[in-house]
C-alpha cells in the first residue's frame, strides 16, 4: 500500500483555500463532522478535491465519510485529464439512494448499481468506499457503504483511456453536502493494500520543539514551532524557520493524539519549503515515532 492523500479538512477553514498538493477545493468548511471534532468540507457548489498520485496504479482505494443534503458526490479515478471510472451517490431525499458506477465521464457507461443503499440524509453522516482495478477486460469494482460490501463486480472494462492505469484521484462534492477523514491509497506493496475499512484522519500541529533537533533558526523569537503552527494557509514571510547548512533538522512535538489501540495505517506530513538564494538546494520530512526515524524522498527546491 502506498499513501495517496490523507485529509481530515483542519486546516482549510476558508474561503478560497487550497490543499497543499494539488486541490482545487475552493470552498469553505464546516464544525459539523461526523464525530464531533474539528471541520468537514461544505461544498459551496459543485467542487472537487484533487490528488495526483506521483505514480502509475492500477488499483485504487478511496474512503470518507459524507452527509448529503444535494445530489451527487462521489469519487473519480484519472489518467491525466480523462475520467476512467466514477462513482456517484444519489442521495434518497433527492432520489433513490441509490450508488453508481460508470466508465467514462459521463453517466451512459453504467458498470453497476447498488439501489437504496444511502441513508437519507437528515443531519446523518454515512461511510461511502471503493477499490477499483483498471483493466479493458479484467477490470473490477467493490462498493462499501458504512463498511458493508454492497456491490461487488468482476470482469469489467474500467479503462477509458489508452492506459490501464490511474493518474489522479478526486473527490466530488456537491453544494451543502458535508465531507470529512477522505484518504486514498494504491494497491502496490505487499500490506494494506486491500479495503482497510472505515477510517478516520487525526491532524495535528506543532506544538512544541522536540529539543534535540531544532537546528533552524526562527524568524524572530526562541520557539521554532510558533513559527510553524499555523492552522489554516501558511503565512509566508511573515514567520518561518531558516538555514543555509546541509543536514540540518528541526522536530516538533505535535497534538496529534490517536486512540489507544487504533491501528494506524499512514501517516502524512505537510510542509512549505523554499529555498532563497541562488544555489541548489534541497530538503526533505523526517518523522520519528519513538526510536524510528522516516526520511521522505528528498526534494529539489525551487
Amino acid at each position: 500500500m502506498a499513501l495517496i492523500i490523507a485529509e481530515g479538512f483542519e486546516a482549510l477553514r476558508n474561503s478560497g483555500q487550497s490543499p497543499f498538493d494539488n486541490g482545487a477545493i475552493g470552498s469553505n468548511t464546516s464544525s459539523t463532522t461526523p464525530f464531533g471534532y474539528g471541520f468537514a468540507w461544505q461544498s459551496l457548489g459543485s467542487q472537487t478535491y484533487d490528488s495526483n498520485i506521483g505514480s502509475n496504479q492500477d488499483t485504487i482505494i478511496q474512503g470518507m465519510y459524507t452527509r448529503q443534503v444535494n445530489t451527487i458526490n462521489g469519487f473519480t479515478i484519472l489518467d491525466g485529464a480523462t475520467i476512467q471510472v466514477h462513482l456517484d451517490c444519489a442521495d434518497p431525499d433527492d432520489g433513490t439512494g441509490d450508488v453508481r458506477v460508470y466508465r467514462g465521464s459521463g453517466t451512459t457507461n453504467l458498470l453497476g448499481t447498488a439501489s437504496a443503499v444511502i441513508p437519507p440524509s437528515g443531519g446523518q453522516y454515512f461511510h461511502i468506499g471503493w477499490k477499483v482495478k483498471i483493466h479493458n477486460t479484467l477490470g473490477t469494482i467493490d462498493v462499501y457503504v458504512d463498511g458493508v460490501l454492497v456491490l461487488a463486480l468482476t470482469g469489467l472494462d474500467t479503462q477509458a483511456s489508452a492506459n490501464a492505469f490511474a493518474t489522479a484521484v478526486r473527490v466530488n462534492n456537491n453544494q451543502n453536502n458535508l465531507v470529512d477523514d477522505y484518504f486514498a491509497f494504491d494497491g502496490s506493496g505487499s500490506t494494506n493494500n486491500d479495503w482497510p475499512g472505515t477510517c478516520r484522519i487525526y491532524t495535528g500541529f506543532p506544538t512544541s520543539d522536540d529539543g534535540t533537533f531544532n537546528d533552524f533558526t526562527p524568524s524572530s523569537g526562541t520557539d521554532n514551532f510558533a513559527m510553524v503552527d499555523e492552522q489554516q494557509a501558511h503565512d509566508s514571510d511573515s514567520t518561518y524557520n531558516h538555514s543555509s547548512t546541509a543536514g540540518h533538522k528541526d522536530l516538533f512535538g505535535t497534538n496529534l493524539s490517536v486512540p489507544g489501540g487504533s491501528t494506524v495505517l499512514a501517516m502524512e506530513s505537510r510542509g512549505v519549503i523554499r529555498k532563497d538564494d541562488v544555489g541548489a538546494r534541497t530538503g526533505r520530512h523526517v518523522n520519528k515515532s519513538g526510536s524510528t526515524t522516516t526520511n521522505a524522498p528528498t526534494l529539489t527546491l525551487t
